[in-house]
């Protein structure tokens, strides 16, 4: 039987097959935007062929498909999510539009908020309201939701979002909106802020409750289109959709929240940067992500993943949990331009699957990244993707006489400022990523994958000065491999506001108990065993007086009054680490407990081979001139076949080592050497401290 994980990204769809002797293929197939599912279907016929079977016959031998894409994200960024109805408390229908009364460049008055993923005209109120402790102070009026249901099958609304005030306390009246909902409009989508985000903060839960509404939909129909595909063709195991928080879910449960499905794929690097970094016994990782739209940094630390509930999509309030992924437009087909002040910049536009860089050949004509590493001889027009794919220089080139006459410099250094310009790029959000939480590149071992990742990871490691670099054989599919390695995973919140020192233990105890059990239940509904189950609680705290507060693991064991100062403790590190300070003598209020559940899943060991001589001379294959900015010139370069690397060959720069995939340029300074799992190490000069 084979376990298949498949991540469509913005220009391949990438897939890993593994079978259950942990033995690893890895498959690519152009994205196709117009409908998602064609190009999944496309990789894993390209699976089959390579076993010599039917697609039937080999989706019959597949027990687990793991799948992350950018459908969600995709229909917030392009505006094409679901028509979204909203009914809050009366009073409040201008949640939306109010935001936080911050514009989107402060400095800049002209620079107006984006547009509501609701309009106002259909952010309708109902008549109702609860005390902050819940009980009822002003009974629902049904009449009001009647007309609200109206308004919505008049106007052709799609998806209706529910958020009442404080329903986080009591979502009595929230539940019985549903009911009326599914009895007079049944074909709506419905989403309860209280299912969705049972959390405080009015805005931040109702623009995630809306941007919920808005993508579902979509998500919904894409799975169905999906499923029914692979259905036809005999696939009856089970599927699986990657989370955004950085683990899988059923299929089922998942398109319950399409909120959590957004940034699904880039989620998916976190269990992959574990899987390769555990054989060097490293606990922090800088996991990197370059694909051909855009450039992801996650950080892991004491192998644990940074999440977030503080991110934004198009401008978008979004605190649903998600890795804490910091994404830039930087990818292989990002496009370069050159703004009104005369100064070159690289993306966030991209040429994206269709049409593409210039040198594909499908109609692009702007210059991107891949055309510049092309024109630079990092690329080799005869063996991109292997062969299975040739790239036209002459079309790169052409692409780069107009932006090379703009800057009034050479096609050759055109290219090499591209090139200079993204690697800065990508290099200061690594910076970003590390120095928000307080630390330093430098204490991290680099994990680096995607398609277009090696061809820039070592200028990166260069600027930031980081001594240890690891680049994956299956880099290129970095995040199809991490969806097959995933463990399952739910989050749970339950809103719980008081003083740590005057808090009620046996209420806390009682809510962190019921979200254990409903993260239990999950997951033994997808098939996990008892014994494969974990929980962690963990808290929102702050100091009292504080706006944003900060999450604290909770101890792993019934609270009461002698888990104070072991908390407060926690407290007090985590504040030190991120702030530089901590006060013990303030007093610490909880805004929330959060639980996390996770079903383990079964990982392969890596397979290792003895260690032969560092000589790399019998995998030379050619000769080609490749520019480096050491010399400031074209080199006659080695091209090294990395198919026929042996672990413990090393290749010393200057260099090229050329996978099926990816091509690898290895600088003058640089060396790189094949570790006993086949995955390429990098020894950088003068970059410790």
């Amino acid at each position: 039987m084979y376990r298949v994980g498949i991540d469509t990204g913005g220009t391949f769809t990438d897939a890993v097959l593994l079978d259950d002797g942990g033995n690893m293929q890895v498959f690519k197939s152009s994205t196709t935007p117009d409908d998602f599912s064609i190009g999944v279907m496309e990789c894993l016929a390209e699976a089959a062929i390579s076993l010599d079977c039917e697609l039937s016959g080999f989706l019959r031998d597949v027990s687990v498909i793991a799948h992350g894409s950018t459908v969600a994200t995709n229909a917030v960024l392009t505006s094409n999510g679901a028509k979204v109805g909203s009914i809050s408390t009366k009073g409040f229908r201008d949640t939306l539009e109010l935001r936080r009364r911050k514009r989107p460049g402060e400095w800049f008055r002209k620079v107006r908020p984006v547009e509501p993923l609701c309009p106002r005209y259909l952010s309708l109120e109902v008549n109702e309201r609860l005390r902050y402790t819940g009980e009822i102070i002003t009974p629902l009026d049904e009449k009001d939701v009647l007309g609200a249901i109206k308004i919505f099958q008049d106007e052709g609304v799609e998806s209706i979002a529910v958020c009442l005030l404080f329903s986080v306390i009591n979502a009595v009246h929230e539940i019985r909106i549903k009911e009326i909902i599914e009895s007079e409009y049944p074909t709506a989508f419905i989403s309860l802020s209280s299912d969705v985000l049972p959390q405080l903060r009015e805005y931040e839960r109702t623009s995630t409750v809306v941007l919920d509404a808005y993508v579902s939909p979509t998500v919904v129909n894409y799975v169905a289109k999906l499923k029914q595909r692979l259905t036809e063709h005999d696939f009856n195991g089970e599927f699986l959709l990657m989370q955004s928080n950085g683990g899988v879910q059923s299929w089922d449960l998942a398109i319950k929240h399409g909120i959590g499905t957004l940034n699904s794929g880039p989620a998916a690097a976190f269990p992959a940067s574990l899987y390769f970094a555990q054989s060097m016994d490293v606990q922090d990782i800088l996991s990197v992500d370059m694909g051909g739209t855009s450039f992801d940094v996650a950080l892991t630390k004491d192998r644990t993943i940074k999440t977030t509930t503080e991110s934004t999509i198009a401008q978008h309030r979004n605190a649903y949990p998600m890795v804490d992924i910091l994404t830039i437009g930087s990818g292989g087909g990002s496009i370069a331009w050159v703004n009104p002040a005369g100064l070159l910049k690289v993306g966030p536009q991209s040429a994206g699957a269709s049409p593409g860089p210039a040198c594909y050949g499908r109609g692009g004509t702007t210059p991107t990244v891949t055309d510049a590493n092309l024109i630079l001889g990092y690329l080799d027009p005869e063996y991109f993707l292997g062969g299975r794919m040739r790239v036209d220089h002459n079309a790169a080139r052409a692409a780069f006489d107009p932006l090379a006459a703009t800057l009034g410099v050479s096609v050759v250094e055109a290219a090499e400022a591209v090139y200079t310009v993204v690697n800065e790029n990508m290099g200061n959000a690594i910076s970003e990523a590390c120095v928000r939480y307080g630390y330093d590149p430098r204490d991290f071992l680099l994990v680096v994958g995607g398609g277009a990742g090696a061809t820039h990871a070592v200028r990166q490691a260069q600027k930031l000065q980081i001594p240890r670099m690891l680049i994956p054989k299956q880099a290129p599919v970095y995040c199809a491999l991490g969806l097959v390695l995933s463990d399952l995973k739910h989050d749970f919140v339950r809103t719980f506001f008081s003083r740590l020192r005057q808090a009620d233990f046996n209420h806390i105890n009682k809510l962190i108990d019921e979200m254990r059990s409903s993260g239990r239940d999950a997951l033994i509904s997808e098939g996990i065993s008892d014994h494969d189950i974990s929980f962690r609680a963990l808290g929102d705290m702050r100091y009292v007086g504080q706006f944003r507060e900060i999450e604290i693991e909770l101890p792993d064991s019934v609270l009461n009054t002698d888990s104070i100062d072991e908390i407060e403790a926690a407290f007090s590190r985590k504040h030190e680490q991120l702030y530089t300070y901590s006060d013990p003598s303030r007093e610490i209020e909880i805004v929330a407990l959060k639980g996390v559940a996770i079903g383990a899943a079964t990982r392969p060991e890596p397979a290792s081979q003895s260690l032969e001589g560092y000589n790399a001379g019998s995998a030379l294959r050619t000769e080609r001139p490749v520019y480096f900015s050491e010399s400031k010139d074209f080199v006659t370069t080695p091209i090294y076949e990395g198919a026929l690397l042996k672990p413990g060959n090393s290749v010393g720069g200057p260099a090229v080592i050329e996978e099926t995939a990816m091509t690898l340029p290895v600088p003058p300074g640089v060396t790189f050497t094949v570790d006993e799992f086949g995955n390429y190490l990098a020894t950088i000069e003068h970059a410790s401290r």
